[in-house]
């Protein structure tokens, strides 16, 4: 029976993965959880170690909610997925703030509005003044989309985010005067019109059935029924693995050793800290055989500035093609 070998103070897992071409793997999994603290550039290993997820966690069923965890079972990641779960602070409670993210070289803002409606002027309509507000979450549900009433057994959603708000069609049942306009925008991607629509602003994970991940799951048809299943269509994409939202994934993947700066999205206002760098180190034997494993790419790092908790996903993979069942163990050590 394969035994792993964890002597790390983090979370390890192991899962079997096929890819399109059918060679066989053994996927190792190394989830580190940090605890942050406020301008701290040494993080230490936290307590309690968050879970690796096998499937995606959603807020509330999956038709109707945003990812609350995306999965870290991948099968493989190509470079490194950056994903914030969290809020945004407004200290001044005006009616909207900009939040900014910023990893290396990678930066994203998202400004964040109060609360705001379509309303009737001068035989028009205008975007009302926004709420005042202190928080607000940063979920797909205040981001752009949402699903019309033009049609109670066909509803049109939009794909990018089904459960999100401002997306309005002429025939919509609802109307237009009091609909909801997104929270979150892009501060370069204003909406003026109720015909616009834009690309959701979030920094949180995309769900694997939303587009743009969902174009790139491959064609499962009436042909991939009687000539592939179960396998993996030959148009499949790994890139479907990737769950960052749009400008949030480092092609290059991350080694370690970044610098992180989150702003008006803690209660501290800003919070600045270096990404940890262990050595993972994996080794295995396989018909008794002992093989060191390459060093495990960082393909996913999850802020979570609220709960203070940095999450690491580290993943390697094993070809055992035919041989699944002759790997004896999995050893994974970490120098810290």
């Amino acid at each position: 029976m394969l035994e792993v070998k964890n002597k790390t103070p983090f979370e390890v897992a192991i899962a079997p993965a096929m890819d399109v071409t059918l060679n066989e793997y053994i996927v190792v999994v190394v989830k580190a959880t940090y605890k942050i603290e406020n301008n701290s550039h040494s993080l230490k290993v936290a307590d309690e170690q968050l879970p690796i997820y096998i499937a995606d966690d959603y807020y509330d069923e999956p038709d109707n909610s945003s990812v609350k965890n995306s999965t870290d079972g991948a099968m493989i990641k190509s470079g490194t997925d950056i994903i914030l779960n969290g809020s945004a602070y407004n200290f001044n409670r005006t009616s909207y703030v900009d939040t900014l993210l910023k990893v290396a070289n990678i930066q994203k803002y998202v400004r964040v509005f109060g609360n705001r409606y379509w309303e009737k002027a001068m035989g028009g309509w205008r975007i009302s003044q926004a709420e005042s507000f202190e928080t607000l979450p940063l979920v797909y549900e205040n981001a752009f989309g949402g699903t019309t009433s033009c049609d109670d057994e066909h509803p049109q959603f939009f794909e990018k985010n089904p459960v999100g708000k401002g997306f309005y069609l002429k025939r919509d049942k609802r109307g237009l005067e009091g609909f909801p306009l997104p929270n979150l925008e892009n501060p370069q991607q204003s909406m003026s019109n109720w015909l616009d629509q834009q690309t959701p602003a979030c920094f949180a994970a995309v769900a694997s059935h939303w587009l743009p991940r969902k174009a790139m799951a491959g064609t499962y048809d009436s042909q991939w029924d009687k000539k592939r299943k179960p396998y993996l269509p030959l148009d499949f994409n790994e890139n479907y693995f990737n769950a960052a939202s749009e400008g949030l994934m480092s092609h290059q993947a991350l080694q370690g050793g970044e610098m992180v700066e989150c702003y008006n999205l803690c209660k501290h206002q800003s919070l600045k800290f270096i990404l940890p760098k262990p050595q993972i180190t994996a080794r295995y034997s396989m018909k008794q055989r002992r093989h060191e494993l390459p060093e495990p790419q960082l393909d996913t790092v999850v802020i979570e500035p609220e709960s203070e908790n940095l999450s690491m996903v580290w993943r390697v993979r094993i070809p055992c093609n035919q041989a699944l069942l002759y790997c004896d163990w999995i050893s994974v050590r970490a120098k810290l």
